[in-house]
């Protein structure tokens, strides 16, 4: 981790704190019925897997990134880190969550 001046550190008030209903946002109540099932199912399954297989780290920093679209840099100094450490972090929650998503599509198959 790189060194940060006490000014510059997180403080209580600027945590990054994870909000697991974001993705209801992600549905577009404008498509056909069946097309929002199946995107309410998978969204649904995302949330598990994002709450279950992600370490919290991991959780953390995907909800700030991906969902919540925080930048990169503004993420690294509020978590005092690097961009590189970020980016790996991402980089391994993705594999996880696609990791998770291939078991759950190879379980759908066999029924």
């Amino acid at each position: 981790m790189r060194s940060a001046s006490p000014a510059s550190r997180t403080s209580p008030g600027t945590q990054i704190e994870p909000n697991e209903q974001v993705l209801d946002r992600l549905v577009d109540s404008a498509l056909p019925a069946l097309t929002r099932l199946e995107q309410t199912e998978t969204l649904h399954f995302l949330q598990r897997a994002i709450r279950d297989d992600l370490t919290d780290r991991q959780r953390l920093i995907f909800q700030a990134a991906v969902l919540d679209e925080v930048p990169i840099d503004v993420l690294a100094e509020r978590l005092d880190s690097t961009r590189g450490a970020i980016y790996k972090i991402l980089h391994d929650a993705r594999a996880r969550l696609r990791r998770a998503l291939a078991r759950n599509e190879g379980k759908e198959e066999r029924v």
